[in-house]
């Protein structure tokens, strides 16, 4: 991304934060002094020495979806659904901060905004509003995905909490243990998450799906986590995941088991608020890619809902990839059917990743 872009970016951000949550928009004068703005914003940044790192991603694609209310027309039109900035910073030689902003909504709205620090060879510690530890599908980097949205799963558990973290390694374990706001806020109920994953091959299967490449190596890691909402009664949630690859093949399946407490609206805010209306179910899927050469691959997913409306999803893709997950295409196609008829649908997705 050249220094213009980049500032553009970051004054988008900067005025998003100042009026995020009001419904002013810019004006004509504003726009008349954006070019001066920006030439002495990039001129800070270039000259700044503060060993900040920045980097971004921009998502956007053109969606054509059935329509599943009677007399209502279908879906076909363009989608921002990332214009994400993000900051990143080593202050000491133990300590991190990383801040976040997605722009996509027309305001700035924050998601990552944490600080890292590692307490010992095996512990570190995150403090302040990060993603929940739960799944692969859901932490993954959203500019790093094998299709251009998330298993139904995945982005279920994408959200942020404030909360604290521990986090370690000890030779081919990972883990974590996480305690977040959750449903009441800053109340005494937390969101606790406990997270283990082993590496039996390899050194771990991190923040991304696909494109690996055609000659990647071997990996494979199984994943484990507990979770308990604690404004609910029964509102535990155990996962299980695993993801290979090897050679050109990358696979990843997921299954959770949620409580009976995540009836409809049980959870009316936080990260698992989404989760609502699950409960006593058993969703899983299955994912699979196969890249053919560095520029074209294939993408296959099954989703299940274990709902009582029997609700399933097939997904077809494939990605063209300019430069890695940086820049590329996806084009997706994803059929659900649901004895609910406001559920059945048919959804094709074009999209466009640049990322640096």
């Amino acid at each position: 991304m050249n220094g213009p872009a980049l500032s553009a970016m970051a004054l988008v951000a900067v005025t998003g934060v100042a009026k995020a949550g009001g419904t002013e928009t810019p004006n004509a004068t504003a726009y008349a002094s954006l070019d001066r703005e920006l030439e002495a914003l990039a001129g800070t940044l270039g000259a700044a020495e503060s060993g900040v790192k920045v980097s971004g991603y921009i998502k956007t694609n053109i969606i054509s979806q059935d329509s599943t209310t009677p007399g209502s027309p279908d879906t076909l039109g363009t989608q921002l659904t990332g214009v994400r900035l993000n900051f990143a910073a080593d202050i000491t030689d133990t300590m991190k901060m990383k801040l976040s902003v997605d722009g996509a909504k027309g305001t700035a709205d924050l998601k990552d905004g944490f600080g890292w620090v590692k307490l010992c060879e095996a512990v570190n510690l995150t403090f302040g509003q990060y993603r929940v530890p739960i799944l692969q599908s859901s932490s993954a980097s959203d500019e790093s995905l094998a299709f251009y949205e998330r298993t139904a799963q995945g982005a279920v558990w994408s959200g942020r909490e404030p909360g604290v973290m521990f986090d370690g390694k000890i030779q081919q374990f990972r883990w974590y243990a996480s305690a977040q706001n959750g449903g009441d806020g800053i109340s005494d109920e937390l969101l606790i998450a406990g997270h283990v994953a082993f590496d039996v091959k390899g050194s771990g299967i991190v923040k991304q799906e696909a494109g690996f490449g055609t000659d990647a190596e071997t990996a494979l890691t199984l994943g484990a986590t507990y979770l308990d909402e604690g404004t609910l009664t029964d509102g535990t949630v155990m996962a299980f995941e695993v993801l290979a690859v090897t050679g050109p093949v990358f696979v990843q399946g997921e299954i959770l088991d949620y409580d009976d407490g995540f009836t409809a609206g049980a959870v009316p805010t936080g990260a698992a608020k989404n989760a609502s209306g699950r409960a006593d179910t058993t969703p899983f899927d299955l994912t699979a890619t196969y890249q053919f050469n560095p520029n074209w691959e294939g993408a296959v997913r099954y989703e299940d809902a274990d709902d009582t409306d029997d609700t399933s999803t097939i997904g077809l893709g494939v990605n063209y990839y300019v430069n890695g997950h940086k820049a590329k295409w996806q084009l997706n196609f994803l059929s659900t059917s649901s004895d609910n008829d406001s559920l059945d649908t048919d959804k094709i997705i074009l999209g466009l990743v640049l990322a640096v």
